[in-house]
């Protein structure tokens, strides 16, 4: 087989043009320098040749050259928009980073903000904790000061009593001449004593108090249970009835001689069944003899937490079951009331009226002050008047 003379020079221009396609990337630049100089060899290559046949196959050779070194340049223009694209791409994923490192900046921001909120109310809801644990505190010391401030004028008061006993007895026991002994020389106790004093030939039981309002008092009247029936008729007022124990009255004489040989003070004390207590005091309480019917004939100044119960009974008669003289005629209000008192009109203060042993409905004949009922235990007092400066 016969091969051209000119072989080595095909090859060699093919091998160029090849080479030229596949490494474009790296030789954009330099094309312009690298052609020209292929084509001049080219162009040496012919007019060093003679043969039409050769001359021909150089042609062709030229013509591919020139297809490739335009379609090198097509590739190359085309290479540049690619590069101008990616290059725009590349602003484009730079500025979205650039934007997300904000946002990121901005989130960090929001969730350090949300911890300082979250610091900020939890340091709110403590100190918010703590106040109210401060106000409760001092509530409590309000309250113990409030009590201990009570506490020093009762024991100022008991202090003062206990002072004012030895002269206020030797003065008692010098003008009755009786024999030392009452519920002034008891003390701080609460005790059943046997007294004497003038107008009552016998001793008799009293019930000493120093738990309600200090040393010194008698207690003339006592409701706790309905254990005892006041429903009764006067000779039974008159004498006393009942169990120092417990439930008792000490008797219209008794308390008609105590109180008019010596000025004394009243004390009621009613214990509600919802749990409260309630004071009502009077100054000179005095109550007249059988002559005038035990009318209640002084009361003195009210005081206290109460209301004033005797408002309306004051220089009224004893009123029992037996012996109508309260104000209502044809009308008895011990019946209607279920009891005994110094009544002027029914249904206003009835300390001896019936015992209901729960919280009821307002009843005329049930145990009422100043038409206060539900009371569920009552205690009447009388000590004589100290005469404090």
């Amino acid at each position: 087989m016969h091969l051209p003379s000119n072989l080595p020079l095909i090859i060699l221009i093919l091998f160029f043009g090849y080479l030229f396609k596949e490494t474009l990337s790296q030789s954009l630049q330099n094309d312009d320098l690298i052609f020209p100089q292929m084509y001049n060899e080219v162009a040496t290559e012919i007019e060093t040749t003679q043969s039409s046949e050769q001359i021909k196959t150089l042609q062709s050779s030229i013509d591919t050259l020139n297809n490739i070194i335009l379609e090198t340049r097509a590739d190359r223009a085309s290479l540049n928009e690619i590069k101008n694209q990616m290059v725009e791409w590349h602003n484009i994923i730079v500025s979205i980073e650039l934007k997300n490192l904000e946002a990121d900046n901005r989130l960090k921001t929001q969730l350090d903000l949300g911890d300082i909120w979250r610091s900020y109310n939890e340091r709110i809801a403590k100190n918010e904790a703590d106040l109210e644990k401060l106000r409760q505190e001092n509530e409590i010391l309000q309250r113990q000061a409030r009590n201990d401030a009570i506490m020093i004028i009762e024991l100022n008061e008991k202090l003062e009593t206990q002072t004012l006993l030895s002269s206020e007895c030797l003065k008692w026991f010098q003008q009755s001449g009786a024999q030392p002994s009452g519920c002034l020389l008891v003390g701080q106790k609460t005790a059943i004593l046997t007294i004497q004093i003038p107008g009552i030939q016998d001793p008799f039981s009293v019930l000493c108090d120093a738990d309600v309002k200090g040393p010194g008092w008698t207690v003339i009247q006592r409701r706790l249970d309905g254990s005892v029936d006041f429903y009764r008729n006067l000779s039974d007022y008159r004498m006393g009835f009942g169990d120092l124990n417990g439930e008792f009255f000490i008797g219209l004489d008794k308390l008609h001689q105590l109180t008019m040989f010596q000025q004394h003070e009243l004390l009621v004390r009613l214990q509600f069944f919802n749990g409260s207590t309630q004071f009502a005091s009077y100054d000179n309480f005095i109550v007249g003899g059988e002559q005038q019917d035990f009318a209640l004939l002084s009361i003195g100044e009210f005081s206290g937490s109460a209301a004033n119960g005797l408002l309306w009974n004051l220089n009224r008669k004893y009123t029992t079951r037996d012996s109508d003289k309260d104000q209502i005629i044809n009308r008895n209000c011990a019946e209607d009331c279920h009891g005994a008192w110094w009544y002027s009109f029914c249904g206003d203060t009835n300390l001896n009226g019936k015992y209901y042993n729960e919280m009821i409905s307002r009843r005329e004949d049930s145990i009422m002050w100043a038409k206060s009922h539900n009371i569920k235990v009552v205690d009447m007092l009388i000590r004589p008047k100290l005469n404090r400066s």
